[in-house]
């Protein structure tokens, strides 16, 4: 299986009910929250333990801005 790059690609797995439980005020926010670190997955209360353990070591985090720019220096 690939790692999860893309926040679209998270996106497929979740309620799209964008109930806000999560702290996010949409599933597409909450997926993007989670691929940049901001977030876990474990957050979205509608994830059962059987697609969390599946997806919980696929999702690839993204670097900040500033690791890229620490980085780069």
């Amino acid at each position: 299986m690939t790692d999860l790059k893309n926040p679209l690609d998270l996106y497929k797995h979740l309620r799209k009910s964008n109930c806000g439980e999560c702290r996010v005020p949409s599933c597409m926010a909450f997926a993007v929250a989670v691929i940049q670190g901001q977030k876990k997955l474990d957050s979205c209360p509608y994830l059962d333990q059987e697609t969390l353990a599946a997806l919980g070591g696929r999702v690839a985090q993204r670097k900040s801005m500033e690791e890229d720019q620490a980085a780069s220096l």
